[in-house]
């Protein structure tokens, strides 16, 4: 009976070992953009929709893709994106380049404290977007597949009232992902869901454990906005720029 018994331990170990808590992950991801070029087009002026309407379409043939890279401990995490355009994207994307901006500096997830800070530069002023970290509400289903050779299990939630696609490794127990998604018992490896009418599509390309710890540096000199107060700044630059360009004129 020993031999079988401490066969039973060994395997039990094993399986402990495998499903454990990772102190630091650091991972890549590919976020592949779509959209409905209907709903774009409805914004744009008539005059302006045949011209606006071929150059929205090549860019959805050649592909709008945004490569980002995660480092996370159970906390903190960083997300933030790879200064690189991949050969299947249009580099003259207006949509890409408008990502590329606003998405040049760091966004910092603080899952304890349930709260992130976005930071952005535009127009020559720095901001950092203090905000609650959205309220997902999983349900865990059943569907399996393997990503990375990682068995992952799917999940369904909601971002407001805008439905997330989930799948997160089983034994990677980290409470984290892209973006600003969170809430699950293992790290989100492949997500989709729609914001302000486009469709982002995150999925892992690479991920490794490291002995490190992350470190949050962002300015100083940066004004701290909730995300409203973001938003009416904007509109102030946005008219004092074009007060300057009339100012020229």
């Amino acid at each position: 009976m020993k031999p079988i018994v401490f066969l039973f331990f060994c395997l039990l170990s094993c399986s402990i070992t495998f499903a454990q808590k990772n102190d630091y992950i650091e991972a890549t991801y590919s976020c592949s953009l779509s959209f409905d070029i209907d709903l774009f087009l409805n914004k744009i002026p008539v005059q302006e929709r045949k011209e606006a309407e071929v150059y929205l379409k090549n860019s959805l043939d050649k592909g709008l893709i945004l490569d980002y890279s995660l480092e996370s401990n159970d906390s903190i995490s960083i997300f933030k994106l790879i200064p690189k355009i991949n050969n299947s994207q249009n580099e003259g994307s207006l949509i890409v380049e408008e990502m590329l901006a606003f998405d040049k500096l760091p966004t910092y997830k603080f899952i304890n404290k349930k709260e992130y800070l976005k930071e952005i530069d535009i127009l020559g002023k720095k901001f950092i977007i203090k905000e609650a970290i959205p309220i997902i509400k999983w349900e865990i289903q059943e569907d399996v597949k393997y990503i990375l050779s990682k068995k992952a299990t799917k999940a369904i939630g909601y971002i407001g009232n805008n439905p997330v696609t989930a799948w997160f490794f089983n034994d990677i127990l980290l409470d984290n992902g892209p973006y600003l998604l969170h809430g699950l018992p293992g790290l989100i490896a492949e997500a989709e869901f729609n914001i302000n009418n486009v469709n982002q599509h995150y999925v892992i390309n690479s991920m490794s454990n490291k002995n490190k710890k992350v470190k949050v540096k962002f300015s100083k000199k940066a004004k701290i906005v909730s995300s409203e107060e973001f938003r009416s700044e904007i509109k102030k630059l946005q008219q004092n720029a074009k007060e300057d360009r009339v100012d020229l004129d």
